[in-house]
């Protein structure tokens, strides 16, 4: 949820549409480990992913950071950001990440056409 918020804020402040509070600098970090913890777990959900699904012959090219590091690395690489949101809770998503998120087709057009971020 705290994501979603800070994302949220984030692309509000981008905006100009933001509290309009003057923030000192002792209040930017909790900014920056929350930026460090969606890292963190950009980078899990990459290992989760390939240690899961790794031995197939294609898959998609995660990166391995947060959503808004995600985010200006397709701007600056002019591509869409490929979100998949994963949950391995639900009895379909093994299925799912098999045969069609590896698909031989899919994965390579996904890589060469998208940032992609999970």
């Amino acid at each position: 949820m705290w994501a979603v918020g800070g994302v949220l804020s984030y692309s509000l402040g981008m905006l100009g549409l933001g509290s309009g509070r003057v923030v000192d600098s002792s209040a930017t970090s909790p900014l920056i480990s929350s930026m460090s913890a969606a890292a963190t777990e950009g980078m899990e959900f990459v290992a989760a992913f390939e240690s899961e699904y790794g031995g197939l012959r294609t898959r998609p090219n995660f990166v391995a950071e947060g959503f808004m590091d995600a985010l200006q690395r397709s701007r600056h690489a002019y591509k869409l950001l490929f979100v998949y949101l994963h949950s391995p809770e639900h009895p379909d998503t093994p299925v799912f990440c098999e045969r069609t998120l590896c698909n031989e087709a899919l994965a390579p057009f996904v890589n060469e056409n998208f940032v992609v971020w999970g």
